[in-house]
C-alpha cells in the first residue's frame, strides 16, 4: 500500500486512516537528496509523528508512505494502547534487572524476573501484549483491602463475598451478589520508549479482560529479542471501588478526581509493597 501527501506552507504533512502496521516514510523532491525513515509503527486509533529534515530547503516536498505489508510485530501478539489509559497510580521501577540477568539481556529476561515475582504471590493468570520497544503484562482483577493488601483466596480473585460455612440467606447472597469494596489490576510496561499516558480512563469491563485478551505467555520471538540499554519497566495500577452490592457496573476507577473524601489513594509503590511484589522484585 502506498499513500502520498504534500507538505503545507509550514512543512507539516498528515497521512490519515492508516491501518495498524509498520511503515517506511520516503521524502523526496526534484534536485534534492531523498531521505527514507523506516520502522514507523502505526497503532489503531492513535497518532504517530515523525520529524524529517532535508539537507536542502524546498518549497514543495512530495511525501509518500509505503507499507512494508508487515504483520503484527509478533504473530498472535495483540498490541496494548501506545498511550495507556489513565491509571490510579503509576511509577517507573528502579533499574533492577541489571543485577538479576546475564548480559546481553533479552526481553525474556525482563519477563522472567516479573513472572517469577508474580507467580510467587499467586498472580498466575496474566496477559501479554505487544508494546513498541518491548511488551506489556496485565494481571487479573483482584480484591484488596483499603490498605492495598490482597484478600486471601478464594475471595481474592472473585467479586463475591466470603462464603458462609452453612446454608443460609447469606449463602445465597454469596452466590448471587457481588462484594462491595476495592479491586486492583496491575499492568507492567517494558519499553525503551517514552510513555505518554492517555487522558482517558478505562472502564472496569475493559480492564478486566486485559489478562484474557492477551496471550498467556511472552511469544518466543519477542522473548528472544535483545533488550535496549534504555529499557525501562513501569507499573500502572488501576484501582476500582464497588460501592453498591449487587451492581457489578458500579466499579469506579479511583483517581484524584473520583476518589471519595474518606478514602486515601495509594501510590504505586504502596500498592506494590502491599501486594508483596516490591520485595519479590528485589527492592528493599
Amino acid at each position: 500500500m502506498v499513500r502520498t501527501a504534500r507538505t503545507s506552507s509550514d512543512g507539516s504533512f498528515t497521512v490519515n486512516n492508516l491501518p495498524f502496521g509498520v511503515y517506511s516514510l520516503l521524502v523526496s523532491a526534484p534536485g534534492f537528496f531523498t531521505k527514507q525513515v523506516g520502522g514507523l509503527t502505526v497503532n489503531s486509533n492513535a497518532a504517530a509523528s515523525v520529524r524529517v529534515t532535508l539537507k536542502v530547503a524546498t518549497i514543495s516536498v512530495q511525501v509518500s508512505v509505503n507499507s512494508t505489508s508487515a504483520p503484527e510485530p509478533t504473530p498472535g501478539f495483540p498490541p496494548f494502547p501506545v498511550d495507556p489509559p489513565w491509571a490510579s497510580s503509576r511509577m517507573q521501577l528502579p533499574a533492577f534487572l541489571m543485577t538479576q540477568a546475564h548480559s546481553p539481556q533479552r526481553l525474556g529476561d525482563y519477563d522472567g524476573v516479573l513472572s517469577k515475582a508474580l507467580e510467587q504471590f499467586g498472580y498466575n493468570t496474566k496477559g501479554y501484549y505487544y508494546y513498541p520497544g518491548g511488551f506489556a503484562l496485565a494481571t487479573s482483577l483482584e480484591q484488596i483491602k483499603p490498605d492495598g493488601e490482597s484478600l486471601d483466596p478464594p475471595e481474592r480473585f472473585s467479586k463475591l463475598p466470603p462464603a458462609p460455612k452453612t446454608f443460609s440467606f447469606d449463602y445465597l447472597r454469596h452466590i448471587f451478589i457481588p462484594r462491595t469494596g476495592f479491586f486492583r489490576i496491575i499492568v507492567f510496561v517494558v519499553t525503551d520508549q517514552a510513555i505518554n499516558e492517555s487522558n482517558e480512563a478505562t472502564s472496569s469491563d475493559i480492564a478486566e479482560e486485559w489478562p484474557h485478551h492477551g496471550v498467556p505467555a511472552l511469544p518466543p520471538k519477542a522473548a528472544n529479542t535483545l533488550a535496549s540499554p534504555d529499557e525501562t519497566v513501569s507499573a500502572y495500577i488501576y484501582e476500582f471501588e464497588n460501592t453498591t452490592a449487587g451492581d457489578v457496573s458500579d466499579l469506579t476507577l479511583l483517581n484524584p478526581s473520583t476518589i471519595p473524601a474518606n478514602v486515601s489513594l495509594l501510590d504505586a509503590e504502596q500498592q506494590l509493597r502491599e501486594s508483596h511484589l516490591w520485595g519479590a522484585l528485589g527492592f528493599p
